[in-house]
């Protein structure tokens, strides 16, 4: 609710593009209360001299559906309060989304937010690179970079929201598109894993056996050079 007694240039509630918009105004000792003008950046003169109605208890209301536009909507109108007539003017905004801007506290947070994501997903990248290519722990390598694909596909879905919610430029498809190739690119490459393991998980299994035997016989080895070479009965002992 606006008071039109208020000097200032107030701001009503937000809409969603191409949705109704519900102009409302306080006055209980009103008769009458006018809208002049409502115009955008894209037109000065949408509607003009339209009467608001009155639902009791000082309250007025006006059902204004011309809201193709994106941005801001100016309203100017009459009221007589008091009995005097008086001018007020209030506006609104129309969002692709119907939700207003961030505040600026608000738009640090969620900087701040996007940037950890990003840094997690680098940081999940670059870690599983370098554990991939150790003898123990490449298990643990794919685990990050597999993080590291999701934290990516969620950045680009953060990114399209973020691109919806808070810019007021017209909504594009771009963001949206990308997001959903790298999601099918992701649950592709996952079941396309998943049935090339069910088809081989004999030689899989195998693999893996011969694996923990090999590593088994390497450190006997390793033991048995220890005490040959190291422990006095080797050339390096004497």
């Amino acid at each position: 609710m606006i008071t039109l007694a208020s000097a200032s240039l107030d701001s009503l509630d937000c809409s969603k593009q191409n949705d109704c918009m519900n102009i409302s105004q306080t006055c209980a000792s009103c008769s009458y209360v006018n809208i002049s003008s409502v115009s955008s950046n894209k037109d000065s003169n949408l509607i003009s001299n339209v009467e608001m109605i009155s639902f009791g208890n000082g309250e007025w209301r006006y059902e204004f559906c011309n809201t193709s536009d994106l941005g801001r909507y100016d309203i100017k109108g009459m009221a007589d309060i008091n009995g005097v007539d008086t001018s007020f003017a209030v506006y609104f905004d129309i969002t692709a989304s119907g939700e207003c801007a961030q505040s600026t506290s608000q738009g640090i947070s969620s900087a701040i937010y996007l940037v950890l994501m990003l840094v997690l997903m680098f940081t999940f990248g670059i870690l599983g690179f370098r554990l991939f290519k150790t003898e123990n722990l490449w298990v643990a390598g794919v685990f990050s970079m597999f993080l590291s694909v999701l934290l990516l596909v969620y950045n680009t879905w953060l990114g399209y929201e973020y691109h919806r919610i808070l810019t007021g430029l017209p909504n594009s498809s771009i963001p949206e598109t990308i997001f959903y190739i790298f999601l099918l690119i992701l649950v592709l490459g996952l079941l396309t894993s998943l049935a090339l393991l069910f088809l081989n998980w004999k030689k899989a299994f195998k693999y893996i056996k011969n694996e923990i035997k090999r590593k088994q016989e390497d450190s006997k080895e390793v033991e048995d050079w220890d005490f040959d070479e190291w422990g006095g009965n080797g050339p390096y002992g004497k």
